[in-house]
């Protein structure tokens, strides 16, 4: 290709030959990773968010729960303030994440489990309340 060329000119293409590969293996590169960070967020928005959305809602779900114990456990009342605003706040996290988890439902079959869940929850809160309502005392025997 470069035989019968002086050294100057040899040097030149050659270089420019190199550069003009290098730069279309760059915009090669830049479009695949273009490709591949649009296939990423596809695979988070469609699979991705949801499962964490469940699981964040789960351990808020836990906390509250826990909450819950602690008012009916303790009987210090600082202690049992303390316990009713965690459950208050933890209670309302995981309502904001369960609305969450209701944008990410796309198939029926989710739908179905999404309903039957918030059907049950609307009971379990109303129970949690009552059992809030009697167990919320200092008095160990009206705790009991």
């Amino acid at each position: 290709m470069f035989e019968n060329v002086g050294i100057q000119k040899r040097l030149t293409k050659s270089f420019r030959l190199i550069a003009i590969i290098g730069a279309i293996a760059a915009i090669l590169g830049a479009v695949m990773l273009l490709v591949v960070m649009t296939q990423y967020q596809s695979a988070l928005v469609n699979y991705g968010f949801s499962q964490g959305d469940i699981g964040k809602a789960m351990t808020v779900f836990a906390e509250v729960r826990s909450a819950t114990r602690g008012v009916v456990g303790y009987d210090d009342e600082g202690l049992v303030n303390d316990m009713m605003a965690t459950h208050d706040d933890r209670k309302q996290a995981f309502i904001d994440y369960w609305a969450v988890i209701e944008d990410t439902v796309t198939k029926e079959s989710e739908r179905q489990i999404y309903d039957s869940i918030n059907s049950k929850l609307d009971a379990y809160w109303s129970a949690e309340q009552s059992v809030i309502d009697v167990g919320a005392t200092t008095d160990p025997e009206l705790s009991a």
